[in-house]
């Protein structure tokens, strides 16, 4: 018998070991963009995903569409719940429960060998978490963004948050901060951007880009002017800094801005079910914002709502009822199974319902570099 279990007992279930997972990595594995952003309790949409024996974020479904499971390589399907939501599944099949079983008879799991069968759902819970928590740090970076993209599962997002359009600069040709780009002007484009942050009452202190893009800037002949300017001499070509350190300080001289460079990425499945890695921050973007701005409700924020699920779990097991509970919002985390038995497996959920909300639209700007 499958006993002994934290996943099967009522008081270590793995809807408190995610939670508790959430917690702590909210401190020690803090995301640049969700970290930014106050969770509030409110109504909400879904977001959708899987997770196959790495991290993936959570993919995007329609309400009662079908969403996929994935396990190596191969497609299971099955229904989503009445709501919208970000919801990640990890398959526990039939080749674990066997393991799991020939562990229980042969280990006491009162002694010092418990983590041989509790701890894989604890990597597993993890990941549940991690997956969760990257699609919200997606979301809210493209909400600071204003610039919201998806196209997956029969699903089309191509939205914004109101930011002003001139808050939001498409730059062109040899405007573009881009490699090559000798002649582009980047401290005169971040300057007329302060300027115009001002009339709308913004101050922007901070400035986020790649590091590509941070690479081309300093390569500008502006920049390099600015470098003779600071030093009060003419600094001669081949005695420009090439410290990544020593530029930023200039940069950051030369603009009043702090520098932040982001270059993180983030697992998913593709439409075609391929295992890829995207950037979190796209490379042609420029973001600006104001740090006092973090963590403070008035201006963003990210919802959080009630997860259906906690509402109709219990109707359908007593076991969750009684270590549960009733309403719940998200992180929320549960077991099922296949009611058929056919495969007989088990599927651990985490499931957290909430969109990011921007409620002073000129919070942030942003420069987009053109394509030509």
């Amino acid at each position: 018998m499958l006993t002994g279990f934290r996943f099967i007992e009522l008081n270590q279930n793995i809807n408190t070991l995610v939670k508790t997972l959430q917690t702590e990595l909210e401190v020690s594995r803090p995301y640049t963009f969700l970290s930014r952003l106050p969770i509030v309790d409110t109504e909400n949409g879904e977001v959708f995903g899987t997770y196959d024996g790495q991290v993936f974020a959570a993919d995007v479904i329609a309400d009662d569409q079908e969403a996929v499971i994935v396990e190596g390589g191969s497609y299971q399907t099955f229904r989503a719940g009445q709501i919208p939501k970000v919801k990640l599944g990890s398959r526990v099949g039939e080749g674990m429960i066997r393991q799991l079983q020939n562990l229980s008879d042969s280990v006491n799991i009162t002694d010092g060998d418990a983590e041989l069968i509790t701890g894989w759902e604890n990597r597993m819970a993890l990941n549940l978490v991690e997956g969760i928590r990257t699609r919200m740090n997606v979301l809210a970076c493209a909400m600071m963004l204003d610039d919201v993209s998806y196209d997956k599962l029969g699903i089309k997002i191509d939205g914004s948050w109101n930011t002003p359009a001139d808050l939001k600069v498409v730059l062109s040709g040899a405007d573009r901060w881009i490699a090559g780009n000798v002649n582009a002007t980047p401290l005169a484009d971040i300057r007329e951007m302060q300027r115009v942050a001002r009339t709308y009452g913004q101050v922007y202190d901070r400035i986020t880009m790649s590091g590509d893009t941070f690479l081309a800037v300093t390569q500008t002949t502006e920049f390099h002017d600015n470098i003779s300017f600071l030093y009060r001499f003419e600094v001669p070509a081949g005695a420009i800094p090439t410290s990544t350190r020593t530029l930023v300080e200039l940069f950051e001289q030369m603009t009043g801005l702090t520098l932040e460079l982001e270059d993180s990425t983030f697992r998913e499945r593709n439409d075609k079910g391929n295992n890829v890695i995207q950037r979190v921050f796209p490379e042609n973007k420029v973001l600006f914002s104001n740090s006092a701005d973090d963590g403070n409700a008035s201006v963003m924020d990210y919802s959080n709502g009630t997860v259906i699920e906690s509402l109709v779990a219990p109707l359908a097991n007593a076991a969750i009822r009684e270590a549960v509970g009733g309403e719940q919002r998200g992180p929320y985390a549960y077991y099922n199974c296949n009611p058929t038995l056919n495969p007989p497996d088990l599927v651990a959920w985490a499931v957290q319902s909430g969109w990011p909300r921007k409620h002073v639209p000129e919070a942030t700007a942003t420069f987009t570099m053109n394509t030509v």
